[in-house]
């Protein structure tokens, strides 16, 4: 019995622990073989220990986590706080032209790279939609090599939200030529929603830090719960090699327990209202994830103990019952026999 109870003591108490969907990976250097935890399309790892984005004329290759980032929890509406960290490298290799750049993005989950022949777009977008992506929404931090027709003068940092038309934009201090290697920190503040970019710049042959670069964004306006994160990149008519290096991620999100799938579609939600309905006529609405289902499991606990506790008192009384009707019973044919 004892058994029993500390089965169902464990069982309850870990209804009552918060499930987190947080995420932390660091890639130091990437494997030359293939990784599990790596998605490639078109881009590839190679025997430096790196990864190869886009490395030739017309050419768009994307690298990205292969399991599935939860951005915000539909049950609760909560944002998750996220950073990241890489550094890379975009060489023309001498070349005084070269296009057209690399992007971090975070897209739907499961979405590829659409269909394209304009490689301006990074991979990112249709071809009729650069500035209007319905088709293929995103959120991205483009790192622009190439003065299109919507882009700012110069190399640029820009934040893009379903268009390559950055919300916001800073020249960068780059250095394509020499290929010198940069670093990008980017984080997001679910309580002020900031997205904000930190890299780094060439300038007078020293490498500086260049801040200032942030938007305001609700993440949930534009992006589903659950996301892909990653890199593409692309050459168009001119070219450079885009090379990752290393790739740190962390994001931190806390949600009930009972939420931890994606959301089902409205149908499966009204049937699942329904059901939450008939449990309540019942009387078991047990809020898993906060202070009422805490007491609530508590004193089920409780009660199931005193039920045990009481069930094995009972028993014990009975079974002295039991001995003292079996002892009336010697007592009265020990009687009997000695009359007779």
């Amino acid at each position: 019995m004892s058994a029993n109870v500390s089965l169902l003591t464990i069982f309850f108490i870990s209804l009552i622990i918060p499930f987190g969907t947080s995420l932390t990976f660091n890639y130091t250097s990437f494997s030359p073989s293939y990784d599990d935890n790596i998605s490639y399309e078109r881009a590839f790892p190679d025997g430096n220990r790196v990864i190869q984005l886009a490395s030739r004329n017309g050419m768009v290759g994307r690298a990205s986590y292969s399991k599935p980032v939860r951005l915000w929890d539909r049950a609760t509406g909560n944002l998750t706080d996220f950073s990241t960290h890489f550094i890379f490298e975009i060489d023309s290799q001498n070349r005084t032209t070269y296009d057209d750049g690399l992007a971090f993005f975070l897209v739907p989950q499961g979405s590829r790279i659409p269909n394209v022949t304009n490689v301006g777009s990074f991979g990112l977008t249709n071809d009729d939609q650069p500035l209007n992506s319905t088709t293929n929404p995103f959120v991205a931090v483009e790192f622009d090599i190439y003065q299109n027709s919507w882009d700012p003068p110069r190399e640029h940092v820009g934040i893009d939200i379903n268009s390559l038309r950055s919300v916001s934009n800073l020249t960068w201090l780059s250095d394509i030529r020499d290929g010198q290697r940069s670093e990008a920190w980017i984080s997001y503040n679910s309580s002020t929603q900031n997205l904000s970019v930190v890299f780094t710049g060439i300038s007078d042959n020293s490498t500086v830090m260049q801040q200032g670069l942030h938007y305001n964004v609700d993440l949930r306006l534009y992006l589903p719960e659950f996301v892909t994160i990653g890199f593409s990149a692309a050459t168009g008519n001119l070219t450079a090699i885009h090379t990752l290096y290393s790739w740190e991620f962390s994001s931190s999100l806390e949600v009930d327990g009972n939420s931890t799938d994606q959301a089902p579609p409205p149908s499966d939600r009204r049937r699942r209202r329904r059901r939450r309905s008939k449990n309540t006529k019942l009387g078991l609405g047990l809020g898993l994830g906060g202070g009422g289902g805490f007491v609530l499991i508590c004193s089920l606990v409780l009660v199931l103990f005193v039920g045990i506790c009481r069930g094995s008192k009972g028993r014990d009384e009975e079974d002295n019952n039991e001995e003292n009707a079996l002892s009336g019973s010697v007592g009265i044919n020990a009687v009997e026999k000695s009359e007779s």
